[in-house]
């Protein structure tokens, strides 16, 4: 069987569509993952940037780390942190006149000499008196901060707001029988 000139051409025509078709399905594959290695490349050399800039500032961040220690309240090893830590949040409901309906302390979490107790509260009152209340807590610097907020309406009537608030207290454990030693202005709740 003899071809002609233009079925020759035909023949031509369609293996180098195939052959293009084919190079393109496998060459597809190959670009998108040449593409996808080239992100990654570039977020990990972003990653690495900002880790070489922390370790250019390692001195620095460990002056501050060191300063907020010193600033943390200091207790003896068996001493009893809630009950102070509860006074501590009645003195600020009464200074603001927010009204904590439940104070739920949970159990001590330690890491490494850092410790940490947490108050769960359900509360209720008004804007104001609620913006006092945070104030008072922020106020309280490194040792003291809101966790988790909520807040909505109590009802539709009223200017009255009701939610919940998770409040955290850090502090460092001394030695047993070590007096507690707290930064000024923070003396113990009567």
């Amino acid at each position: 069987m003899r071809l002609s000139a233009r079925e020759w051409r035909l023949l031509w025509l369609t293996l180098t569509a195939a052959l293009a078709a084919a190079t393109w399905a496998v060459a597809d594959g190959r670009l998108r993952a040449w593409r996808e290695l080239g992100d990654r490349r570039r977020a990990l050399e972003q990653r690495r940037g900002i880790a070489e800039r922390y370790l250019r500032r390692e001195p620095e961040l460990q002056r501050e780390l060191e300063a907020l220690r010193q600033a943390l309240p200091r207790y003896a090893d068996k001493e009893p942190v809630a009950s102070e830590l509860l006074g501590r949040i009645g003195a600020m409901e009464t200074g603001s006149g927010l009204r904590l309906l439940s104070k739920d302390p949970r159990p001590e979490r330690v890491v490494e000499d850092l410790c940490e107790t947490t108050i769960q509260c359900q509360w209720e009152g008004d804007l104001d008196s609620l913006v006092k209340f945070l104030y008072a807590v922020l106020s309280q610097g490194a040792m003291m901060d809101v966790r988790q907020l909520t807040v909505q309406r109590a009802d539709e009537k009223t200017d009255r707001l009701r939610g919940a608030l998770t409040l955290g207290y850090a502090y460092v454990r001394g030695a047993d029988g070590a007096a507690p030693d707290r930064p000024a202005g923070l003396e113990a709740a009567p």
